[in-house]
């Protein structure tokens, strides 16, 4: 900024401030940010609009340094719950009991389910076939006998020979193991799929 000779008195400067604040023409006509104005040489005058030849120009920055960061604001009102997502396409799943019966509150498209003999769990499902179509199953560990000595097993059979026909044929057993692996065939809670 220009230093002045002589000082410029408060009333001056708020007059000019005024003026700017009003739209006065000329402070703003330089664009940028920046006020500009003259001071009167003999009376130390400020004034707004064209500087004569013998007065002194001034000017300064409208936008003052970058204060410091505010607080974070406080977070944000919970959004809308989202729409319902697609119905799943897997044609069936179902959680069967140690017993060997089936949990409806987890299973869907179940038609029946037989335990013709101890390890042995035909499942009947609306719409699939064990002919045409196969099945994903694993044990359920919270209701299953794993322990530290054995593990629960399914498996799914893909060529069932002990289940009516069209039906998915499962085998569980416990798996212990010492100097062999023994596998005794006995009812084991799990859960299975037909994609």
């Amino acid at each position: 900024m220009k230093v002045l000779k002589g000082r410029v008195t408060l009333v001056a400067l708020v007059a000019v401030v005024v003026v700017v604040a009003a739209g006065g023409g000329y402070a703003f006509a330089s664009g940028g940010g920046t006020i500009r104005a003259c001071v009167h040489k003999g009376t130390k005058v400020l004034y707004v609009g064209k500087c004569a030849k013998h007065d002194s120009k001034l000017h300064w920055s409208v936008t003052g340094p970058q204060g410091p960061a505010g607080a974070t604001g406080a977070p944000g009102a919970a959004g809308a719950a989202g729409a319902p997502g697609a119905p799943g396409t897997a044609k069936a799943y179902g959680s069967i009991s140690q017993s060997g019966g089936l949990v409806a509150a987890f299973s869907k498209g179940v038609t029946s389910v037989t335990n013709p003999e101890a390890g042995v769990i035909c499942v009947a499902v609306s719409g699939a076939s064990s002919s045409t179509e196969g099945a994903v199953a694993t044990p359920d560990y919270s209701n299953d006998d794993t322990g530290s000595s054995n593990i629960a097993h399914v498996e799914w059979v893909s060529d069932p020979t002990l289940c009516p026909t069209g039906d998915f044929e499962f085998l569980t057993s416990d798996v212990t193991a010492s100097t062999t692996l023994a596998n005794t065939i006995t009812d084991e809670a799990f859960f299975f799929i037909v994609p």
